[in-house]
């Protein structure tokens, strides 16, 4: 049986395997017992016959027979159509989108945000930040989250002291607007 997402093909085989015929006059080998015991058990009939009942050929069984065992399963896993359903359904739902918008924009934010901490900065200060600007970056997303200006924050955390002696602007600036925020 094939799986796909678009369409499932089943090839169900509805006719018994023939057993070998032994020759009149000799003794059937051992193995025919074992074989006709594991083929009947995998058709899905009992392994033994009653002893009143005489073995004979196995019956024809109906493909939908065949199938229903074939695709008797206790649910644990989706079907691909169930799956391409769920995974169509999830497409638009808010959560699943922000988290792609934040992939998506988190780089170009903080290129911006390094920009502004760049130009607000005195002549003599501007520098690279520090290797890690991350946290400055959260706090100025939190002060644009909660309505300000993030230009005017800057400005006004690097106007309120003086930067001399600072060995990383990122840590400090953070420090500084984190209590406004």
């Amino acid at each position: 049986m094939t799986r796909g997402t678009d369409m499932n093909v089943a090839f169900a085989i509805t006719t018994p395997a023939r057993a070998a015929d032994p020759r009149p006059g000799t003794r059937p080998a051992p193995e025919l017992d074992r074989h006709d015991h594991l083929r009947r058990e995998h058709a899905g009939y009992p392994p033994r016959l009653p002893s009143t009942a005489a073995p004979g050929p196995l019956r024809l069984r109906e493909p939908i027979a065949v199938l229903a065992d074939v695709l008797g399963r206790d649910g644990a896993e989706l079907s691909a159509t169930q799956t391409q359903q769920r995974n169509l359904a999830n497409a638009d739902h808010l959560g699943i989108l922000h988290a792609i918008w934040t992939a998506e924009t988190t780089a170009a934010r903080d290129d911006r945000y390094r920009d502004l901490v760049l130009a607000a900065l005195p002549p003599g200060r501007q520098q690279d930040l520090s290797p890690h600007p991350r946290w400055l970056f959260r706090t100025l997303r939190g002060a644009e989250l909660a309505g300000l200006d993030p230009a005017e924050v800057l400005r006004t955390a690097i106007d309120s002291r003086d930067l001399a002696g600072a060995r990383d602007i990122a840590a400090v600036l953070d420090a500084r607007i984190r209590p406004r925020v």
